[in-house]
C-alpha cells in the first residue's frame, strides 16, 4: 500500500489545543445548518470552548477518553425506505471529525482523480437545465456553458471516457471492517494512539442490530462527514483494484 511519506506526529502534536479549536470553528458553522439541531446549538460549549476543548485534549492524552453512547434517529428515503442517522455526543463529534480530517489531509495526494464524496467539497451548481433556448437568452446560456465546461474539468471529465462510475458511498458503510479500515489508515501517518481512539469511536458508534451480537464492522451514518471521509479513503484501494479488473479499458 502507498505510504504518505511524511513523519508521523505524536498524539500530543496532533491534538494540540489550537488544532482542536480550528476543528470546532469549522463544526460550529456546520451545526447551524444541520437538519436536526440542538435547541441551544451548543452555546455553552461555544462560550466555554477553551476549557471544554482543554478537557477533551487532556482526556485524549492521558488515555481516559471514552466515547459516549450516541443517539439515533430514522430519516426517510424514497419508496418508503429509511436510513438510521447516528448522532454522537458533541465531544465525540469533535474528536471524530478532527481525526477524520487529519487523515484525509494526509491521504488526499492519493485520491483518484474526479472523485467526490461530500457536499463540503462540491462546486457551485452550473445553473438550471435548459431544454429550449431563444435568441434573446443566448448570452445567458453562453455564460452557463462556460461554467459547465469548467465544471467538467473539475470533475475530471475534460476528456472522453468509455465509462463514468457513480456510486452511493453510504451503501458501503455496513460492510467496512474496523480492523481493515485502521490497517488502511495507518500508512497515512496516523499515530498509533489516534488509531486506538478511532477504534473506540467506531466500536461505540457502529450500526446496531437489536439484541444480536455486533461484530467490529460498519460505519455510522452521521451528518458531519466523518464516516464519509473514512469510507472515501478506505475505497481508494478497494475500488481502484475492482475497477481495474472489471473495466480493463479505463485509464486510471
Amino acid at each position: 500500500m502507498k505510504t504518505a511519506g511524511k513523519t508521523v506526529p505524536s498524539l500530543r502534536e496532533l491534538c494540540t489545543l489550537p488544532r482542536l479549536q480550528s476543528t470546532w470553528r469549522i463544526l460550529r458553522k456546520e451545526i447551524s445548518k444541520a437538519p436536526v439541531r440542538d435547541c441551544l446549538d451548543y452555546l455553552e460549549n461555544d462560550a466555554t470552548s477553551y476549557s471544554w476543548l482543554k478537557q477533551i485534549q487532556e482526556r485524549l492524552l492521558d488515555g481516559t477518553y471514552r466515547p459516549h453512547p450516541p443517539g439515533r434517529r430514522e430519516e426517510a428515503k424514497s419508496n418508503g425506505a429509511y436510513r438510521v442517522i447516528t448522532v454522537p455526543a458533541i465531544d465525540d463529534v469533535v474528536v471524530f471529525r478532527h481525526l477524520a480530517d487529519y487523515v484525509y489531509r494526509r491521504a488526499k495526494m492519493y485520491e483518484p482523480p474526479g472523485s467526490y464524496f461530500s457536499r463540503r467539497f462540491a462546486f457551485a451548481p452550473i445553473g438550471k437545465k435548459i431544454d429550449r433556448l431563444s435568441d434573446t437568452d443566448y448570452l445567458a446560456f453562453f455564460d452557463v456553458w462556460l461554467r459547465y465546461n469548467n465544471y467538467r474539468k473539475h470533475l475530471g471529465l475534460s476528456d472522453l471516457f468509455k465509462y463514468v462510475v457513480v456510486t452511493d458511498i453510504t451503501n458501503y458503510f455496513e460492510s467496512i471492517q474496523h480492523t481493515l479500515l485502521l490497517e488502511y489508515l495507518a500508512p497515512y501517518g496516523v499515530p498509533r494512539e489516534a488509531l486506538g481512539v478511532l477504534g473506540k469511536l467506531l466500536d461505540v458508534l457502529r450500526p446496531t442490530a437489536g439484541h444480536s451480537a455486533s461484530p467490529s464492522m460498519g460505519l455510522p451514518v452521521d451528518i458531519y462527514d466523518c464516516s464519509r471521509t473514512l469510507a472515501h479513503i478506505f475505497l481508494f484501494e478497494q475500488l481502484m483494484k475492482l475497477f481495474k479488473v472489471v473495466f480493463k479499458d479505463i485509464d486510471f
